[in-house]
């Protein structure tokens, strides 16, 4: 069973090869790895397969590009685990800003309640595929880790309902910056069956895990505060910081930078570090 022990490890942050620890609870390094995942899932296809093959030593490889939606993500494997990790929003791509602004519009969701409808079609268009190459690559029972950042995270939790929805077992979903995906009654199911193995990432003044205002959140919050440490929520300092903040007009550039995947993982390596 693979380990990071980033605690030990003082390599720079790119140079940190994915390992994980095959256990259902959170762990500092298994984010690690999945944030690692998250974050190169915005690379070019080629700088993509190099990495993960060549330098993470993944045997097998699956890049999924979907032209309706641009859904876009990977899927990965070791002989210890599959690995699927969702790309997020890029502002210079509209049709993901127009998949992002569907919230008013709902479909009946796995497990139960309703999601929003931008997200589920974005998911339903490469939903087969992905499937597929799941079930080709756990070749038995391979524990299946699925990742996302932004609106990756939001496929990433639907992807891992309609698993969980087929009886398809699930070792663990961390997401990072994810807007809110279904109603409270999407939320309870979710929740009911799998809180304690999903894990949600907030970076301080990101507002992007506020959006849709009227959905529900699924799965355990780990909150970075505006100093970079991890905690299981906001404090009051954390609170009341965040409020004075958004009265500025640097706060929007605040709500740009705390959302950029990049900082989610330059925080995850720093608190697996610190956590010793």
């Amino acid at each position: 069973m693979d380990f990071l022990s980033c605690q030990r490890n003082r390599r720079p942050a790119d140079t940190v090869k994915p390992r994980f620890r095959n256990s259902p609870g959170f762990d500092l390094g298994t984010a690690v790895c999945l944030a690692k995942f998250s974050n190169i899932a915005y690379e070019e296809d080629e700088d993509l397969k190099r990495k993960v093959k060549k330098e993470w030593g993944f045997g097998d490889l699956h890049i999924v590009n979907a032209t309706a939606t641009s859904t876009q993500g990977l899927i990965a494997a070791k002989p210890g685990y599959v690995v699927v990790a969702f790309r997020g929003t890029e502002i210079t791509e509209w049709l993901d800003w127009a998949t992002n602004t569907d919230a008013f519009y709902s479909v009946e969701a796995p497990l139960d309640g309703r999601v929003h409808r931008g997200f589920w079609n974005a998911l339903d268009e490469v939903w087969l595929e992905v499937r597929q190459v799941i079930q080709e690559f756990r070749k038995g029972p391979k524990p299946l880790w699925l990742t996302g950042h932004s609106l990756g995270g939001a496929l990433a939790t639907l992807a891992t309902a309609q698993l969980l929805q087929s009886n398809d077992p699930v070792r663990g979903l961390y997401t990072f910056g994810q807007p809110r995906v279904g109603d409270r009654r999407f939320a309870q199911a979710f929740d009911s069956e799998f809180k304690a193995r999903a894990f949600r990432f907030v970076n301080d003044n990101d507002i992007v895990p506020e959006l849709p205002s009227w959905y529900a959140h699924v799965g355990t919050l780990k909150y970075f505060s505006d100093s970079g440490v991890l905690r299981d929520s906001p404090s009051w300092y954390d609170w009341t910081s965040k409020k004075i903040r958004r009265r500025s007009v640097a706060s929007k550039v605040e709500h740009y930078l705390d959302h950029r995947m990049t900082s989610y993982y330059a925080k995850t390596i720093r608190a697996c570090r610190q956590h010793e």
